[in-house]
């Protein structure tokens, strides 16, 4: 979980920089990316938890 909570961290400190060197695309797939990284992240956090998740 770690490595998409520092991704997502990466993406939210400077999303124009992250585009620049790290994501060969546009806005809209930053968008999707960021918003794939907050369902990984909440949904690991559930696993972690005991919750089941659908």
């Amino acid at each position: 979980m770690t490595v998409h909570e520092d991704h997502l961290k990466r993406i939210r400190a400077d999303k124009e920089k992250y585009m620049a060197e790290d994501l060969f695309g546009n806005e809209h797939i930053l968008n999707q990316t960021e918003k794939a990284l907050e369902t990984i992240i909440n949904r690991l956090k559930a696993l972690e938890g005991g919750e089941i998740v659908g």
